[in-house]
């Protein structure tokens, strides 16, 4: 916080303004981004496996209920769609907030949260589209 004085010509008077600068910390932003990322993804791979195990019979072993969803294309478009929506929203959480990183673990927490999200946004895609 702080202030600064600005001056003008003769005839007009100084004025003060205040001033507050907030330095956001983008390391844990980072962080967090990558981790959200990366579970959501795992995430996404383990519940669609588990759905293709409990539909298919013989249950499959989990490798090859591991590798059903990531050999099909349309997962993966459906799947880069909700990454990528989910990027946005963990990128408007950091910069929605001027002094995001303060609270490290609850920042992250945040992130983490709104990375979750996109399985749900995932399975609404997954439901529209042919498989």
């Amino acid at each position: 916080m702080g202030s600064i004085t600005l001056s003008g010509p003769p005839g007009l008077s100084a004025a003060s303004v205040a001033l507050t600068v907030n330095a956001k910390t983008a390391t844990w932003f980072y962080v967090g981004l990558g981790f959200s990322l990366f579970a959501a993804f795992v995430l996404l791979v383990v519940k669609d496996a588990a759905a293709f195990r409990s539909k298919t019979k013989p249950t499959p072993k989990w490798v090859p209920s591991f590798t059903h969803p990531i050999a099909d294309p349309i997962w993966w478009v459906t799947t880069v769609v909700a990454l990528v929506t989910a990027f946005g929203t963990l990128w408007a959480v950091y910069a929605s907030n001027p002094a995001w990183g303060s609270g490290e673990f609850s920042d992250v927490t945040a992130l983490i949260g709104a990375a979750f999200a996109a399985v749900g946004g995932h399975t609404i895609i997954s439901t529209l589209t042919p498989s």
